[in-house]
């Protein structure tokens, strides 16, 4: 017996684009990584070859990866990425009936209980 596997196209674009995304920010070779100090010496010129080539840089501070810059272009797409999730999640919330139809003052009153 086959078994047929349905998949959002929309939920599988965005794993791939998190699976890429997570191989680029995990290569944190001599390439793609440039040290807080060469960063504050050179400025966006020591930025823009990396960005060009891997589409992020990665920012070291004393050994240690802390930052990310992107182009927008890729900002944007993870932006998509993470909206398209929210909305997913959310109509499969609505569907599954896990919701509240409340008043302000009630939903206001539960969140403060739930604290």
């Amino acid at each position: 017996m086959s078994r047929k596997i349905i998949i959002d196209f929309k939920v599988l674009i965005i794993v791939l684009s998190l699976i890429r995304i997570t191989v680029l920010f995990n290569q944190e070779d001599a390439m793609a990584t440039i040290t807080a100090n060469e960063l504050k010496t050179r400025g966006i010129s020591a930025i823009d070859p990396i960005i060009k080539e891997h589409r992020a840089a990665l920012i070291s501070v004393r050994g240690k990866v802390r930052y990310v810059v992107m182009d927008m272009q890729m900002y944007n797409h993870l932006r998509e990425c993470e909206l398209e999730a929210a909305l997913r999640d959310t109509r499969r919330d609505l569907e599954k009936g896990e919701f509240y139809q409340e008043s302000v003052a009630d939903h206001i009153k539960r969140i403060t209980n739930e604290l």
